[in-house]
C-alpha cells in the first residue's frame, strides 16, 4: 500500500479530535472499544459501576499517552450521570460519540419474573440509556454532529429460554434506536445497535440481579456457524466502524454481530 493510501486509509478510521463516553467500561466490550477508541485518536469519558478510577487513568496514559475522565457510576442513577455529563462538558466540551454499553443481564423464567426484575432490567438497559441520550444529544445537535451506538443483542430478535425479560429490554432498545435516528438525523447525528451474539466476557458468565444460572457454553458455542464465541475486540471493531467516517451513511440500523448464530437457532 502507497504512503498516500495509507493515510486515506487513517483518516476514514481517525476520531482525533473527538470525545466518546462509554458506558460499562471496566471489562469486556467496554474496556476493548475503549482501548480501540483511543487508538483511533478518541478522548475518553469512562463510566461503569465497578470502574478502578487511578488504575484506568493509569493505563490510558501509559499506553496512550492521554488521561481520560473515569468515573464510578451508574447509568441507572440518573443524579451520577447527570455529573458525569457535566464533568465531561468541563474538561472536553461536550461529547461526540455516545458507545450504550452497560448492561444488567436477567435469567429469569417469565412466571418468576416480579416487578422488580422488569425495573431494575429496564432501568439500566433502555431507561438509563434514553436519559443519557438526552442529556448528551443537545451538545451534538448544537455541533451537528454525533454518533450514537448502542449495544442490544440478537436476543432482541429471537426468543430463548429464560431471557424474556433481558430480550424485552433489548428489543425495545432497537426500536428506541430507530426511533432516535429518525428524530434526530436532521442534526447528523447516527444512531445505530450493534446485536451482539454470545461474547465471552465476565457479564457471560454473570446473572446480575437475577438468581444464579448455569451457562452451557459447550451447546452456545456449538450454535454458532463460526464455531466460537465472539471476543470482546469483535464487537468493538463494529463500534469503530460505526464511530468513524467510514459508516457516515448508515443510521437506524441494528447490525447482528454473532457469528452466524441467529441466522438457525439450534439451540
Amino acid at each position: 500500500m502507497s504512503a498516500s493510501a495509507s493515510r486515506v486509509l487513517h483518516s476514514l478510521l481517525d476520531l482525533s479530535g473527538k470525545t466518546a463516553l462509554i458506558t460499562g467500561a471496566s471489562r469486556g466490550i467496554g474496556a476493548s472499544t475503549a482501548d480501540l477508541l483511543a487508538m483511533a485518536g478518541a478522548d475518553l469519558v469512562l463510566c461503569s459501576r465497578h470502574i478502578h478510577v487511578q488504575e484506568t487513568v493509569n493505563h490510558f496514559q501509559e499506553r496512550f499517552g492521554q488521561k481520560p475522565l473515569v468515573v464510578r457510576a451508574d447509568v441507572s442513577d440518573a443524579q451520577a450521570m447527570w455529573h458525569v455529563m457535566e464533568s465531561a462538558r468541563e474538561r472536553f466540551g461536550g461529547i461526540d460519540i455516545l458507545v450504550n454499553n452497560a448492561a444488567i443481564n436477567s435469567t429469569v423464567p417469565l412466571l418468576e419474573a416480579d416487578e422488580h426484575e422488569w425495573l431494575q432490567v429496564l432501568q439500566t438497559n433502555l431507561i438509563g440509556i434514553a436519559r443519557l441520550c438526552n442529556l448528551v444529544v443537545p451538545d451534538m445537535m448544537a455541533k451537528r454532529w454525533g454518533r450514537i451506538i448502542n449495544l442490544s443483542s440478537n436476543l432482541g430478535q429471537f426468543a430463548l429460554k429464560n431471557k424474556g425479560v433481558y430480550s424485552a429490554a433489548k428489543a425495545a432498545l432497537m426500536q428506541l434506536t430507530r426511533s432516535m435516528a429518525l428524530e434526530w438525523s436532521g442534526y447528523n447525528i447516527l444512531v445505530n445497535d450493534i446485536a451482539a451474539g454470545a461474547v465471552n466476557t465476565d457479564m457471560s458468565a454473570n446473572t446480575e440481579g437475577s438468581e444464579s444460572f448455569t451457562r452451557d457454553y459447550s451447546q452456545i458455542t456449538r450454535s454458532i456457524l463460526l464455531g466460537r464465541m465472539a471476543d470482546p475486540k469483535d464487537i468493538a471493531h463494529v463500534v469503530l466502524f460505526l464511530a468513524s467516517s467510514l459508516s457516515s451513511f448508515i443510521t437506524g440500523q441494528s447490525i447482528v454481530v454473532d457469528g452466524g448464530a441467529s441466522i438457525w437457532f439450534a439451540h
